[in-house]
């Protein structure tokens, strides 16, 4: 249907064609009274002419036009098909990594549990031993209690010092303040005498 559609004003443009030699030679054989019409005539013929080709390749041109957009339509229905397996793709290897990623966590989770199991065992065998050195003999107990009395003895001691440093170096740091704010004073009225001579 398109292409006798298309093709129909074409064969009306030929019929016309074929009538345009035979006016033409009329146009120079007629009278001068006939001249001006059959002129007329073959101007209205030539119009005729120019106004189908004219619209015939405006339809080929607007048929070319729509064939380029249903291209371009597949094109973008084939890019978005293409969007979606990717991310459907993209969303299979995301589920494979998380499972890998669970696999891996209960891996851990058992070392986790068996070495947790270990150290509670050694822990065990710890305060056993610590429960057996606990019973001490009297002679060793009296060295431990000389023991925690010097200790204590000691960190007396250590106090005592740190509070004597300390008292020692907050005297100096007022000292060296109070010097620092004298010179400070004494430029300040040195410079005070010059500018006033």
């Amino acid at each position: 249907m398109d292409l006798t559609l298309a093709s129909a004003p074409f064969l009306m443009v030929a019929i016309a064609e074929l009538t345009k030699i035979p006016i033409a030679t009329l146009l120079f054989s007629a009278s001068w009274l006939w001249k001006p019409i059959i002129l007329v005539f073959l101007l209205v013929l030539a119009g005729i002419t120019f106004e189908t080709v004219f619209m015939g390749m405006e339809r080929a041109g607007a048929l070319r036009q729509l064939r380029y957009e249903e291209l371009v339509n597949k094109i973008d229905a084939l890019e978005q098909e293409a969007t979606k397996l990717a991310s459907a793709d993209e969303l299979g290897r995301r589920a494979d990594q998380v499972d890998q990623a669970r696999s891996e966590i209960e891996q851990l989770t058992s070392l986790a549990e068996k070495s947790r199991a270990t150290f509670q065992s050694q822990i065990a065998e710890a305060n056993a031993e610590l429960e057996g050195t606990k019973a001490l003999t009297p002679e060793a107990s009296r060295v431990r209690d000389q023991v925690e009395e010097k200790n204590a003895v000691r960190s007396a001691l250590i106090q005592q010092r740190d509070r004597e440093v300390k008292d020692a170096v907050d005297q100096f740091e007022r000292q060296r303040d109070s010097f620092v704010e004298r010179i400070k004073m004494a430029r300040d009225s040195a410079t005070a005498t010059r500018h006033a001579g």
